[in-house]
């Protein structure tokens, strides 16, 4: 009886891989030709940060917090003849907000501005990532 159950259940496992329709092993992504299953590539390990190319001379400017009043911008330039690359900026203070946070037109600074809710001025800090 265990037998005759066996083989039945061999025959609709085959039929189920190998009827109309259905997908062989072979046929389904990750698997060769012959049915064996394809090496994959192993992923990164998890911990090992991929060493980033860092720009010759890059250097990064702050500008310490200091209050302004609300929306006045605050303007950081780069050293001698570097270049912006990217910054940002912090508002602070008890319902501060970060209005704006951008390159100066001629790429050689980073501009911020900001307000505060309730008062007429806002703590404000910038920062740059410049490089020659």
């Amino acid at each position: 009886m265990r037998d005759q159950r066996r083989r039945r259940a061999d025959a609709v496992d085959e039929d189920h891989r190998s009827g109309p329709g259905r997908h062989r092993r072979r046929d389904l992504p990750g698997h060769d030709r012959g049915g064996q299953r394809a090496e994959r590539r192993r992923p990164r390990q998890a911990g090992r940060p991929r060493a980033a190319a860092l720009p010759p001379g890059w250097q990064l400017v702050t500008l310490p917090n200091a209050n302004v009043p609300n929306f006045q911008r605050r303007v950081l330039y780069c050293p001698g003849s570097k270049r912006v690359l990217g910054g940002g900026g912090e508002a602070r203070g008890n319902g501060a907000v970060l209005v704006g946070s951008f390159p100066t037109d001629d790429g050689r600074g980073w501009i911020v501005l900001g307000r505060q809710i309730g008062y007429s001025d806002v703590g404000i800090s910038a920062f740059a990532i410049c490089a020659d």
